[in-house]
């Protein structure tokens, strides 16, 4: 019965590991005014901005750029 129980626990566990990173979003905050664009570099079109203290969800990131989803815009 222990194992059992152990077996469905790590089951489990390597499911949840197995979930793509972007369906896990962390709650963060804007550090000054940043420009939202459509992809990762500036040769990307500019999408909006997000000022200073704006709460975002961290999809994911890659370097210094971040898929963030904020209000009415993801970038």
């Amino acid at each position: 019965m222990m194992l059992r129980r152990l077996a469905t626990t790590a089951a489990l566990l390597a499911g949840l590991m197995a979930l793509p990173a972007g369906a896990i979003a962390a709650e963060a905050y804007t550090t000054g005014n940043v420009n939202v664009r459509s992809g990762p570099g500036t040769g990307y079109a500019r999408v909006g901005m997000l000022y200073e203290g704006t709460r975002v969800d961290l999809r994911g990131c890659d370097g210094n750029w971040c898929n963030v989803y904020g209000p009415r815009l993801r970038g």
